[in-house]
């Protein structure tokens, strides 16, 4: 397992975690045995919501985790530019890196060391005659089987509706390279053959096809902090809207959706890292077959015959 995944993985790990302690401490508050008092104010009805946030998290954790063990790390190789900034900016995504997986570690096991030490005091508690479950402790399990029940239809609406706040841009290829329509259209505007986003195959070197979480990694662990492709990308923006340039080199959009492509369009002076709403195999090979056609030696015209 690469360093990249064995962080994303282990930041999927902790926040399972965290929500199974939230869950058992939202079970076991309301015992008697529990240490310390209940503020006697305390709404009835939050008793209700807080095994939901320790689940929300588990359900989170799990879903992120199952994204982490898919990267493909091979697909996240990255060679910085030669200028200080980038190399900088690289270098600190590698410190990041590992002081996450430190990190990690650590706030991985913190909530076990609680969970522990929490079974022992109630423990200790209840053979010291405290009194055992009580009515807040059912009321509370009876939520969590009625989400185990509703679980499977909750999660399909929750898709559907993280495909409607966080879609993709939709793109199509042509014969010679690929358009985003309506790209870079000002926020609620209206369709507009303006902001139609054309890339030729000519100005690509490579397409890589990613899910959203290798785009995200590939960004925090690869690329890094770097200022200069941030501030390029701003600009260019600037003069896009201008109409100075025919479409900005630098572009950057992620997002983390169920089952998401993300696009990587590497060239000579253009970076395009774009979340799609399609499948990109169909772009992938028209690429190929592009780029092998260029690569391709004509034949050597037969040589005349001399009578």
């Amino acid at each position: 397992m690469g360093s990249i995944r064995r962080v994303e993985v282990l930041r999927a790990m902790v926040l399972i975690a965290w929500g199974g302690l939230l869950l058992f401490v939202a079970l076991t508050l309301p015992l008697d045995a529990f240490p310390g008092e209940v503020n006697p104010n305390f709404p009835g009805w939050a008793w209700l919501i807080a095994p939901l946030l320790g689940l929300f998290m588990l359900e989170g954790g799990r879903y992120t985790l199952r994204l982490a063990r898919e990267i493909r790390e091979d697909k996240l190789s990255h060679q910085p530019g030669p200028d200080a900034i980038a190399q900088a900016a690289n270098a600190a995504a590698y410190v990041e890196r590992w002081t996450t997986l430190g990190k990690g570690l650590f706030f991985l096991a913190l909530p076990f060391l609680m969970v522990a030490g929490l079974l022992l005091i109630i423990a200790y508690n209840w053979t010291n005659g405290q009194p055992g479950l009580n009515r807040v402790f059912y009321t509370e399990l009876a939520v969590v089987l009625v989400y185990l029940i509703l679980r499977i239809p909750f999660l399909m609406l929750l898709k559907k509706v993280t495909r409607g706040i966080a879609p993709g841009r939709p793109f199509r290829v042509e014969a010679d390279g690929l358009v985003f329509p309506n790209l870079m259209r000002v926020m609620g505007g209206s369709r507009n053959p303006r902001w139609d986003v054309r890339i030729g195959f000519d100005d690509l070197e490579e397409i890589r096809d990613l899910n959203d979480m290798e785009a995200g990694a590939f960004l925090q662990y690869q690329i890094g902090p770097n200022l200069t492709l941030g501030a390029a990308a701003a600009v260019d923006q600037y003069r896009y809207f201008r109409q100075q340039i025919p479409r900005p080199r630098f572009y950057a959009v992620n997002a983390l959706r169920p089952n998401g492509r993300t696009l990587l369009l590497r060239g000579p002076d253009l970076f395009y890292l774009i979340a799609v709403d399609g499948d990109p195999r169909e772009l992938a090979a028209a690429f190929e077959k592009h780029r092998s056609e260029k690569l391709r030696i004509p034949p050597i015209p037969a040589i005349p015959k001399i009578v």
